[in-house]
């Protein structure tokens, strides 16, 4: 039927906890996919069928499928491994700031920020009803952020992310540590290679010279920002060690898959090794 309706989808997809970007996926099809919806259920009947023609409803799931998008791209953001701790803060506190834009934009009837539900009234030609807006979650969505996160404005590490823009000395900083600092952000050789690598490779070069001020600076570096090691080493494992091999000793493969070094591929079948004799 969506083939012949010409939809841009053919299927509807389902949200698990276990994959945390599904919730959004499923939202966003399931409204790309209302009108093929309204048709199928015209010869299915579904007890909750009617909240197709429901405009209220529909309203509801545009505004929720464009903000489990934009979490979506913010947990997204935090993912990867070469995200460090003062990065995501940063995402985090952006993503703070836009919620409050949004909040005193809704209140003035702006929408164009969220996109599928900008869309949707305008295409109805309908405004918002004013109880689905006061029932925007936007507020307390931010006061869970800062439930979860707080203190995300706190610039008392910023001297990691940039040492050359610090004007003072930061809370509970060494005198000796804060003048070693001023030395070392008045170096315009260290501004130039500070601008050309990353953070991690900077402050372990400048080690020699300033051994506190990188110690101190690793230190604040080398947590992880989120669990997405943990969780890209499970997953390698779930799809190493399927029921088809339930047997295996993944712990080679492990160690080849999480790796970030290229084998020598040429140097491998160059050295005489025992050839499998199932191959």
């Amino acid at each position: 039927m969506c083939e012949d309706m010409g939809s841009l989808h053919t299927t509807l997809l389902l949200h698990t906890e276990v994959r945390w970007l599904s919730r959004g996926k499923m939202l966003v099809r399931i409204f790309e996919l209302r009108m093929e919806l309204m048709a199928y259920f015209i010869g299915h009947k579904f007890e909750l069928s009617d909240r197709l023609n429901n405009m209220a409803w529909l309203s509801t799931l545009a505004y929720l499928a464009d903000i489990f998008g934009k979490l979506n791209e913010l947990c997204l953001a935090l993912q990867g491994k070469q995200v460090k701790i003062l990065q995501a803060k940063d995402k985090l506190v952006g993503f703070s700031r836009k919620i409050q834009y949004w909040i005193s934009a809704v209140e003035q009837n702006n929408f164009e920020f969220f996109q599928t539900l900008s869309d949707f009234l305008e295409e109805s030609e309908v405004d918002l009803d004013m109880e689905i807006r006061d029932g925007i979650h936007l507020s307390s969505l931010q006061q869970s952020l800062s439930d979860y996160f707080p203190n995300l404005e706190n610039q008392d590490n910023y001297w990691v992310q940039n040492p050359f823009k610090i004007k003072e000395k930061p809370k509970e900083f060494h005198s000796m540590n804060y003048e070693n600092l001023i030395e070392l952000s008045s170096d315009t050789q260290l501004e130039a290679k500070f601008r050309t690598v990353s953070l991690t490779i900077f402050w372990s070069d400048v080690f020699d010279e300033y051994p506190n001020l990188a110690k101190q600076a690793i230190r604040i570096l080398l947590p992880l920002a989120t669990t997405y090691l943990c969780e890209a080493g499970f997953s390698k494992y779930v799809a190493t060690k399927t029921k088809y091999r339930n047997k295996l000793d993944a712990a080679s493969d492990m160690r080849i898959q999480l790796s970030n070094l290229t084998p020598n591929f040429k140097r491998i079948m160059e050295s005489k090794k025992q050839v499998h004799p199932s191959h």
